[in-house]
């Protein structure tokens, strides 16, 4: 795609490029994922494209544990991307200015995803939808909602749930304070007119109120 008209969250200028790999469509929103080929690049891993294929092609670079190949294989928030030969993994996530940012983690490391809607599939069986477009079984008993977050195990199955409610810890993702992180002190109900929202005391100590969509709840 052209540099000019690339989401912000790319992070890319058009002096450095006129063109940038477009992520393939399927995992999180296009506004809000990078191709992997663009991430390696970003974490210095390859100066050239060229390189990042044949990096890919070797199969030492995972994302949320399985070896991916294709430079055009979206990231967004959450997701770790592991390079295996330096024992080295990082967590995708966005800035204070909503641009993609990475965190050093811990290769294996469990997942976290934001619920973003349930149904039934076969059978009667609960499944989640999930931030990054895609859907988790969950057992029957587990009562999680929309809104709340799950951790995965290395397995794929759900570790804990954490529950959207008062003094959650939350990082926001979306909107004005886009990247800070603090504690929900209220949640206000949604109605006919609003949006159900939520007041966040931040880690410097402002207090703000923002859309329940615009979070995610990380313990």
């Amino acid at each position: 795609m052209k540099t000019l008209n690339a989401p912000k969250y790319l992070d890319v200028h058009s002096k450095e490029s006129a063109y940038v790999v477009r992520p393939n469509p399927g995992r999180h929103e296009l506004k809000r994922s990078v191709a992997l080929l663009l991430a390696l690049r970003k974490l210095g891993v390859v100066e050239e494209s060229f390189l990042a294929t044949k990096v890919l092609n070797s199969g030492k670079v995972k994302v949320n544990g399985n070896a991916v190949k294709n430079p055009r294989y979206p990231v967004g928030l959450n997701d770790v991307i592991e390079i295996t030969d330096e024992g080295k993994a990082y967590r995708v996530g966005i800035s204070k200015k909503g641009k993609v940012s990475f965190e050093e983690a811990k290769p294996g490391e469990e997942m976290l995803y934001k619920v973003i809607g349930k149904y039934k599939g076969k059978k009667g069986q609960l499944m989640l939808r999930v931030h990054d477009g895609s859907n988790i079984k969950a057992d029957k008993g587990n009562e999680i909602s929309t809104g709340d977050s799950v951790v995965l195990d290395k397995d794929g199955k759900i570790a804990k749930a954490i529950r959207l409610a008062v003094d959650a810890d939350c990082r926001i993702i979306d909107g004005v304070h886009v990247g800070e992180q603090g504690k929900i002190i209220e949640i206000k109900k949604a109605d006919q007119h609003k949006e159900q929202s939520a007041t966040i005391e931040s880690k410097s100590g402002e207090k703000f109120e923002t859309v329940v969509r615009n979070l995610i709840v990380t313990g």
